[in-house]
């Protein structure tokens, strides 16, 4: 509670003040005595952004980029959040990285770009999970960066000692792989139990059957959530009878110890665990998430936001920084010197250099399943809401007493959305 108060106090400053610089015509430019300018950079982890900070100071010489690289923290980069909520009460950057994006869009701090982004050559290659998470009222301010999406892993092995060469195209056929190998008591190499999925890495990685199974997490203006509906209970029923019937363990936080260790024959996971299972000796592929009895097959979107202060001073230097993550020499460079793992625009994965450097690799179809499944995707408002960000941890606690506790999911999940829909409410009426 003490810290949604320094939250809304912040904020309160933040536009009062930015009402008295408004009103005076802005801040002055910050400028170094050679005549250049400086543009600081709200981030966390450098390392992701120096090819792009070397491009832009290589064409713009008089530049000097500042970056204030900031723990990411825990709570989906919970210290950035607050160190940037700081900031922009005084001491404002030009730029900021983030995933709670829309908090701030709502609250009228960042700048409107959706006129500047519908002119790029890119924008046709932002995906509706992309869109999502950049825009608030269909308004564009912000441009997603290093995007992912889980998908379906398979293991092999594991499929062929139940007589099965492809991973599943329906939840209904993954549901009936668990009960074969739980039938044919299949172990791993050492000796443990082998099951057919986890539920491991939290929501945003485990919705992606929620989805399929019919559930739906919000409406879709964000004012309430749906987990207590009777399709989204059905779908929590769905999950939790895997872990009933041995076909899942209760999550424990182990992550990817057991897919590692070829005890999970599927984890739904995105492409960073793609090293660890080659370096594991793991005989994996990776297929889009199946498809429930909605026919749909939705993952969580996840990635980056770049977003610019409205109170920068530097708003279209700021807005050729940004644009250069999207530049294909860069974004093949990274990917070839593995700074990251995919490109950013989606066309590029069927771009020739792209596809001639996974094909060297031997893992070209690897990511053709990517790309796909990123036609398929969501923005995960629970995995960090926008508004009352206290509603993550509620549907966490609540997906736990489901799934390890295996407590009612019609009770627990009607508890949780009437504590979450008060709490957004209560945050929509202090915004009116």
């Amino acid at each position: 509670m003490i810290k949604t108060r320094m939250v809304a106090l912040v904020l309160a400053l933040m536009l009062l003040t930015w009402g008295v610089l408004w009103a005076g015509g802005g801040q002055e430019p910050t400028a170094n005595e050679d005549g250049g300018f400086t543009l600081r950079i709200a981030l966390s982890g450098v390392g992701q952004f120096e090819a792009q900070i070397a491009a832009f100071e290589k064409l713009n010489p008089q530049a000097n980029v500042e970056v204030i690289d900031v723990p990411w923290g825990v709570e989906a980069g919970r210290d950035l959040r607050e160190r940037q909520l700081l900031m922009i009460s005084g001491d404002i950057p030009d730029i900021g990285a983030m995933i709670w994006g829309k908090e701030f869009f709502r609250e009228g701090v960042i700048m409107d770009l959706t006129d500047d982004i519908k002119k790029w050559e890119e924008f046709d290659g932002f995906t509706a999970g992309m869109l999502e998470r950049m825009t608030y009222n269909n308004r564009i301010y912000a441009a997603t960066i290093y995007p992912c999406a889980v998908m379906l892993h398979y293991n092999k092995d594991i499929l062929a000692q139940i007589g099965r060469a492809e991973p599943p195209k329906t939840m209904a056929e993954l549901a009936d792989i668990g009960a074969k190998i739980d039938a044919a008591g299949v172990r791993a190499p050492n000796g443990n139990k082998v099951y057919a999925m986890v539920f491991e890495g939290g929501n945003w990685h485990t919705d992606c059957f929620f989805w399929a199974n019919g559930g739906e997490q919000m409406t879709k203006d964000y004012s309430k959530t749906l987990i207590d509906s009777p399709e989204s209970i059905g779908a929590f029923r769905w999950m939790q009878n895997m872990v009933k019937n041995g076909y899942a363990p209760k999550p424990d936080g182990t992550y990817d110890q057991l897919w590692l260790n070829n005890q999970v024959a599927f984890f739904a996971v995105g492409a960073w665990e793609e090293k660890p299972s080659r370096d594991a000796g793991l005989n994996f592929g990776a297929v889009p998430i199946p498809v429930g009895q909605t026919g749909k097959n939705y993952a969580s979107m996840g990635g980056t936001e770049l977003a610019i202060f409205k109170a920068s001073t530097h708003k279209q230097e700021a807005m050729e920084f940004m644009r250069l993550f999207y530049r294909k020499d860069l974004q093949l460079t990274a990917v070839t010197e593995g700074k990251t793992t995919l490109p950013i625009s989606k066309p590029l994965f069927d771009d020739p250099d792209f596809q001639d450097y996974w094909t060297s690799q031997n893992n070209l179809d690897y990511y053709m399943a990517q790309k796909k499944q990123w036609e398929s995707t969501k923005y995960n408002f629970l995995e960090a809401p926008f508004v009352y960000p206290e509603a993550s941890k509620i549907y966490a606690s609540a997906l736990e007493r489901v799934l390890v506790k295996l407590e009612d999911p019609e009770k627990i999940m009607k508890e949780a959305a009437e504590v979450i829909n008060k709490g957004i409410a209560q945050k929509m009426n202090v915004k009116k």
